[in-house]
């Protein structure tokens, strides 16, 4: 299957200590209904999700990971592991990413 890219620009993104060492990164990744910024996903592009719009991928536990600028390298999370868990909701596609305190990328 071919790898699919998305950027969250002016995604909402927060960060929290989860007592310990844990790190984690709760994101909303897509707004429905809300035009991209100009030129994304490419040059002269905008997209809009509708509601639902990876109801598919998440219903078929698709192997989805969070990389850190598409570097397949610097993985964050990924749903096999348990590390991202995607949430739908009739707002938003969403994520929460459980951050390794060992991994120095994950530190910084």
């Amino acid at each position: 299957m071919a790898q699919e890219k998305r950027y969250i620009i002016g995604a909402q993104l927060s960060t929290r200590s989860a007592g310990g060492d844990a790190l984690i990164v709760e994101a909303r990744i897509a707004k429905y209904g809300a035009l991209s910024q100009p030129n994304v996903p490419g040059p002269g592009a905008r997209e809009c999700f509708r509601a639902g719009a990876f109801r598919q991928s998440l219903d078929d536990g698709d192997d989805v990971v969070a990389l850190f600028n598409h570097d397949m390298q610097s993985p964050l999370g990924r749903v096999s592991n348990g590390s991202l868990k995607l949430t739908d909701s009739r707002e938003s596609l969403n994520a929460v990413i459980l951050l390794n305190p060992k991994v120095q990328a994950h530190r910084d």
